[in-house]
Parts: structure tokens; sequence; C-alpha cells
């Protein structure tokens, strides 16, 4: 059953960089989090859906291209694939001060943020990132995306959340 389709693809914030990551076998738990599924019946996989958070993600990490926060709210809410709506960004709690300081040694901004507590989910996008794809944030030894599982078109970029 899918209870909740998350778009974490909508928009990029800033230029990407060339590198892709690709599959790193063992590293998080993506390969047994994560079901492919086939959302418009074509053969080819659309989205994961994640057993952990019971949220379905779109495979296509960029699906919609550049935007603004406003457009990727309002494109992922008007988004279809296979039939399937209710699509919209990921959910993500400041776990810092409020706003972005992470300059003036501030953790928030989707840079070690806590991703879970008990059963509460803080951030989707920062669970995939770190604990489902084992990536490392900035401020860690290794940090950066080696691993972006089965998806398509995941850049090390920041992406919009649902949260203004």
């Amino acid at each position: 059953m899918i209870k909740t389709l998350t778009l974490f693809v909508g928009a990029v914030l800033l230029c990407s960089t060339a590198a892709q990551a690709v599959p790193v076998s063992g590293q998080g738990t993506w390969e047994t989090t994560l079901q492919a599924r086939d959302l418009n019946g074509d053969g080819v996989t659309d989205a994961f859906y994640d057993t952990e958070l019971n949220v379905t993600w779109l495979r296509d990490a960029n699906a919609n291209g550049l935007m603004n926060w406003n457009a990727a709210k309002n494109g992922a809410s008007n988004l279809v694939v296979g039939g399937y709506t209710g699509w919209r960004l990921p959910t993500i709690v400041d776990t810092g001060t409020q706003g972005c300081n992470i300059s003036h040694g501030g953790t928030d901004c989707g840079d070690n943020v806590q991703t879970k507590s008990g059963s509460a989910v803080y951030s989707e996008l920062a669970h995939l990132y770190y604990t489902t794809l084992g990536n490392k944030g900035y401020s860690q030894p290794g940090y950066g995306l080696a691993n972006a599982g089965n998806f398509q078109s995941f850049q090390t970029n920041i992406y919009w959340s649902g949260t203004e």
C-alpha cells in the first residue's frame, strides 16, 4: 500500500556538479528498505517504496528540473505518474537554530540533522540520504554523495523540502 508519495526530486536549488553517484552495495539500507515500483505498467521502475518511512520516492531525482520553491511545490502536487497523484516534497524539521546558519557554526540546513527519534522522522530526505543511502554530510570525514542506490539523476546538490 502506498501511503504517501514523495517527490524529493522537484527542484535543485543550486547548479549541480558533474559527478554522478552510482549504486554502492552494502552502503546504507537501500538494498533491503527500497522496493522498486512500476507505477505505469511499462516494465520500467518509476519509483521506490521506502518500507522504513512508508513513502514512495520518484526514481528520477530531477524529474522536473531546476525551479524555485513555489514551482517545485506546485509541480509536485500536480504530478501524475501512472495514475498516482498526491505527490509532495519531503518533510524536514530544522533541528538547529532557525534559518540556515551552517557558515556560523550551526548544524541545520540538512547537514547532520537528526533523521529519526524513535518512530518520529524529522527529515525524510535526510533519512534517505544519510541512513538509507549511507552518505555523509559536509562536516563529516569522507562527506559527499557516494551512493545514489538505483535512483536516476541524483546529484550532489541542495533539494527543496516541503517546509518553507
